[in-house]
């Protein structure tokens, strides 16, 4: 309806405080760092065991800003906040993992990073990489860690109870 429409083009901008400030979020996070100091943590992307001292971040499996912004959630009257911070949404992951996938799917991601190695793979059989671009490779090739096709499951999956719930 009329009515709908409006309600979702005034849902307001994505605001990242918002999520990160949750109470859920905090709480959950103070829970997972609880983990990760006793060596109980596991990368939810690489499935590698986490130091006491890596830079992690935590994670929104599905985008908390896919969220904020489905139409579905906002017909439903669904608070985004506590739909996206939910124990289930919210995994540890390397820090640079999390900050590279940003609001992508686990597909997108993927298929961006192997894009883009293929790209700079014939760039360099053509003659060296800039120093940008051998810098860009490393984080690349860190990304090969990630444990795709559990990686890709996770986030169906979690992609599926979240539409769950809006529905």
């Amino acid at each position: 309806s009329e009515k709908e429409k409006q309600r979702y083009a005034n849902r307001g901008k994505y605001d990242s405080d918002n999520y990160h400030q949750d109470d859920n979020y905090k709480r959950i996070n103070k829970e997972q760092n609880v983990l990760k100091k006793q060596g109980k943590l596991e990368d939810y992307m690489t499935g590698k065991k986490i130091n006491a001292n890596a830079d992690t971040d935590l994670d929104h499996i599905v985008a908390a800003k896919t969220i904020h912004d489905d139409p579905a959630r906002v017909l439903a009257e669904i608070d985004g906040a506590k739909l996206a911070n939910t124990e289930s949404n919210l995994k540890m992951t390397d820090s640079s993992l999390n900050r590279s996938k940003k609001d992508k799917s686990a597909e997108k991601f993927l298929a961006d990073r192997d894009k883009r190695l293929k790209f700079l793979a014939e760039k360099e059989k053509n003659g060296a990489l800039t120093p940008s671009q051998q810098k860009e490779k490393e984080k690349l090739l860190k990304q090969k860690e990630i444990q795709d096709e559990k990686f890709k499951e996770q986030y169906e999956q979690e992609n599926v109870l979240v539409n769950n719930l809006i529905r």
